[in-house]
């Protein structure tokens, strides 16, 4: 019988729970949905696609860490290759968290009068570091096996295609129609 009373106010306390939060967002829809939806705009900062984003680049930075000491161990010559992508990754989960990369954006747009998808002129500078980037990793790709070449190549391609393809498109509409 306590189990059932427990059970019972349980379910009592949740839909109460529902309804009153119901109310709450009937109420005071405009304003609390606004704040909330911001907190998962993933074209936002400081919100939780960009912690989870963060996150994710921190995980990565951990993986390669832990590549590049096994790698040490075992006396592989590509481990200092491993702990540069360790560091790399590192710096961009700091960068997406305090949008590093941004506040190169009003030097380089009044250095090169950018506009259009260039209006978010940070690409500018990401653009040719990336191919330089690329180039330097080539012997490293090379030398890992196939699997661990396409893998990493993808995962690239993803990133940085996304990164900077859609930071250009962002930029132009919001260039073309404001930030709405």
């Amino acid at each position: 019988a306590f189990r059932e009373i427990r059970r019972a106010r349980l379910r009592f306390g949740l839909l109460a729970g529902a309804l009153g939060l119901l109310a709450f967002l009937v109420l005071f829809q405009q304003t609390l949905l606004t704040s909330l939806l911001g907190y998962f705009n993933v074209d936002g900062e400081s919100n939780v696609p960009t912690w989870f984003q963060s996150g994710l680049l921190l995980m990565c930075a951990a993986s390669f860490w832990t590549t590049a000491d096994d790698a040490l161990i075992d006396a592989d010559p590509w481990a200092r290759h491993w702990r540069l992508l360790a560091v790399v990754f590192g710096y961009l989960s700091v960068d997406e968290l305090a949008s590093l990369h941004e506040r190169a954006d009003e030097p380089l747009h009044q250095l090169f009068n950018t506009s259009g998808a260039l209006l978010w002129a940070w690409v500018l500078l990401a653009v040719p570091l990336l191919v330089i980037f690329g180039l330097a990793y080539l012997s490293f790709l090379r030398a890992q096996p196939r699997s661990v070449t396409v893998g990493l190549l993808l995962a690239a391609a993803v990133y940085v295609g996304g990164a900077v393809a859609v930071e250009m498109l962002g930029s132009y509409l919001f260039a073309v129609g404001g930030p709405d």
